[in-house]
């Protein structure tokens, strides 16, 4: 969209109105000319022929052509130029006299023949013709006899000339042309002259305001203006004159600031230099703890492996309850004392950033199975369900740090173990991703333990850090498991988060990244033989239930799963008539009489 200046917006507000005004002005008053021109030629027509009419009654009666001669001479004479022509009809329509002969006098007498309707005008490119009866008026013998007194003697027809009128209404318009061009001219240098004055004072002040905004402080307005033009200058005159001491005042503070921040600097070298010196010696500090906790940890774990070992032959020899019980005791503290050692050497090697991450193919399910295999027994002790479920789609061979991955595991079930009195723990393996490339493998560890309060949770994840600080004195451990537990799952470019509440049990969540490897280990189960098998399952824990059930179905078995004893007598007696019986007689101190039963009955246990 095109944008007027102030030159173009003052000529057009200026020029448009005039030529709209000029132009509505001028054809009113033409137009007025016009009508009022042919309404004089009219009325000079209807002046001329009624008293020509009455004129020539006694003549046209007494059939004196001389006087009619002299009536119709006359009053063309008097009327000329006006006059075109004169002619008078008797009441036969025959041309008895005329002024000046037209070929058009029969054709208008035919047409208003014998009328006595008055006046008829016709009007036509150059003539306007007038045309009316002669009426007898004179005679006595008919003055009661009203169609003898209508009765027409002829007719007088008068030519009119327009040419006159014509000429005065292309008078009228040419003078409205005329006017209408001087006012447009007059206009046009009054708008010219106006965009002048105001167009000179608003290009100084762009000027000048161009100046202020380059950051020169003359304006080269000297000069007065007039009306607001003058405030504005004296307004970008105070500008400058602000700006100038603006600037001088910004110069004092930027000198003033610069040599505060010479200063600044010259302290914060000091204070770099110090800090330098103090971050040197911390390091070399923290290098020489290190060291020490490395050898220290080394020195420690070596006679710790044989208080270990010498302690298991001892349990190989004949011993006393008492002596027994000391054993325990022994091993109890040298395991508890080796696994704050390697804590502590972890937590050392995650301070100096010296651990690093293994990549070697492994075995996933071989790896948990490891796990769940070392602290099953203490799930035992403490009577605690410990179920794990794997998704079948989680793949089994994958590149990256096993160790590192089961001491995860081996902190998260370790810490469940220890704070669950009752119930069960959960062990669930799914995917977050699983691509040609990479698997993040998502873990979650759940018990039903104590629980931990919403302000605690924050804590656990920091160096030394409890839920209470009565735990350390009732179930031991240094509070560094957590935290290194974050730094491996972080390295291993994955995220923990802790799910918990008082009284509802605890549950930790972590994915770990690991690359998929192109050429897979093979260490397929020997299932072929299981394959539409008739299985008779009776489990009434329900996760473990689920996880059981779906490694049958995974195996291709035909299963008939049970969540009680009577169920499974039911599904036994109707369907199935089991052959063979694989069975735990005792499941956390609870005999199956069921299973019992059947060994009993029918057939063989196992």
């Amino acid at each position: 969209m095109t944008k007027f200046g102030l030159r173009d917006s003052v000529l057009t507000l200026t020029l448009i109105p005039t030529v709209i005004i000029g132009l509505l002005l001028g054809g009113y008053f033409t137009i007025n000319r016009y009508i009022e021109l042919d309404e004089i030629l009219y009325q000079q027509g209807v002046t001329i022929i009624e008293p020509l009419a009455i004129a020539v009654e006694q003549p046209l009666i007494k059939r004196d052509k001389a006087l009619l001669t002299r009536l119709v001479s006359h009053t063309h004479n008097k009327h000329s130029p006006a006059i075109q022509s004169i002619a008078i009809f008797d009441e036969n329509n025959e041309l008895v006299i005329f002024s000046k002969y037209q070929s058009e006098f029969k054709e208008i007498v035919k047409s208003n023949a014998n009328s006595m309707d008055g006046i008829q005008v016709q009007n036509s490119e150059h003539y306007l013709t007038f045309s009316t009866a002669i009426i007898n008026h004179s005679r006595q013998d008919m003055i009661w006899n009203h169609h003898s007194y209508q009765a027409s003697l002829g007719t007088v027809v008068i030519m009119l000339n327009k040419q006159q009128a014509i000429i005065g209404q292309q008078r009228a318009l040419l003078v409205s042309g005329v006017v209408i061009l001087l006012a447009l001219i007059l206009a046009t240098v009054l708008a010219f002259r106006l965009t002048r004055m105001f167009i000179q004072p608003l290009n100084k002040l762009v000027l000048a305001t161009d100046k202020l905004i380059e950051g020169k402080v003359d304006t080269g307005l000297d000069q007065k203006m007039f009306g607001e033009f003058e405030l504005l200058r004296a307004g970008l005159n105070t500008i400058s004159e602000t700006m100038v001491m603006q600037r001088d005042e910004m110069q004092k503070h930027i000198d003033q600031a610069t040599s505060d921040y010479r200063e600044t600097l010259e302290q914060y070298e000091t204070q770099n230099i110090q800090l330098s010196i103090a971050k040197k010696d911390a390091q070399d500090a923290n290098r020489v703890k290190s060291d020490f906790l490395a050898k220290m940890s080394h020195e420690l774990r070596t006679p710790l492996n044989g208080v270990i070992g010498f302690t298991r032959q001892l349990y190989k020899t004949p011993l006393n309850k008492h002596q027994k019980d000391y054993l325990d005791t022994i091993e109890l503290s040298a395991n508890s004392l080796m696994t704050i050692i390697s804590d502590i050497l972890d937590f050392s090697k995650l301070e100096a950033g010296a651990m690093e991450l293994e990549s070697m193919q492994f075995q996933l399910r071989d790896n948990i199975n490891e796990v769940l295999t070392l602290l099953a027994p203490s799930a035992h002790e403490k009577q605690l369900e410990l179920s794990i479920f794997i998704h079948p789609q989680v793949p089994d061979n994958l590149t990256g740090d096993p160790t590192r991955f089961k001491q995860i595991l081996i902190n998260l079930l370790s810490n469940a173990i220890k704070f669950t009195e009752k119930g069960s723990i959960k062990v669930d393996v799914g995917y977050r991703l699983l691509d040609e490339e990479r698997a993040s493998i998502l873990v979650s560890v759940t018990d039903t333990g104590v629980g931990i309060p919403m302000d605690k949770q924050d804590a656990l994840f920091t160096p030394f850090g409890q839920a209470d600080s009565s735990i350390t004195r009732k179930f031991g451990g240094t509070g560094l498991g957590l935290i290194i537990t974050k730094h491996i799952v972080e390295a291993m470019n994955g995220r923990i988060t802790l799910n918990s509440a008082p009284g509802n049990g605890t549950c930790f969540t972590f994915n770990a990244v690991f690359r998929t490897p192109s050429n897979s280990i093979t260490s397929d189960l020997p299932t072929q033989s299981l394959i539409n098998k008739r299985i008779l399952y009776l489990e009434p824990h329900e996760h473990t239930h689920q996880a059981t059930l779906s490694l049958l179905h995974e195996w291709q078995t035909r299963v008939t799963a049970c969540m009680d004893e009577e169920s499974f007598l039911n599904e036994n007696q109707q369907r199935l008539q089991l052959r063979y019986l694989y069975y735990w007689p005792y499941r956390h101190n609870r005999r199956y009489a069921a299973t019992e039963e059947l060994c009993k009955s029918s057939a063989p246990c196992h």
